[in-house]
């Protein structure tokens, strides 16, 4: 099995750590409903790959003090949804403070 890395690249640092560690930090209660204008969305490398992800399993989203989202991981499943037309998701939220006391 590959290991796979997400980024949360911020002003003074990046964090690079496999998936499995950011999952870690990610409770029930750190589900919310997130518009995707809040989201600031780089377009995924591969449109054959957002036709074909799985929508069903939340993003990871980091909660920036502007009240504005970075993505973690999920870019294919939210340029999906954005393509069906939607205009929010379910996402896990990662905060300054979980980043925080985790690293």
């Amino acid at each position: 099995m590959v290991e796979r890395y997400c980024s949360l690249k911020l002003p003074d640092r990046q964090y690079d750590y496999k998936l499995q560690t950011w999952l870690k930090w990610c409770k029930g209660n750190s589900l919310r409903i997130v518009p995707f204008s809040k989201i600031e969305v780089r377009e995924p490398l591969s449109d054959m790959r957002c036709y074909a992800v799985d929508t069903r399993f939340p993003c990871i989203l980091y909660a920036k003090p502007d009240g504005r989202y970075i993505v973690i991981d999920g870019y294919h499943r939210i340029k999906k949804q954005m393509n069906n037309n939607e205009t929010t998701g379910i996402f896990f939220i990662i905060t300054p403070e979980i980043l925080h006391a985790n690293t």
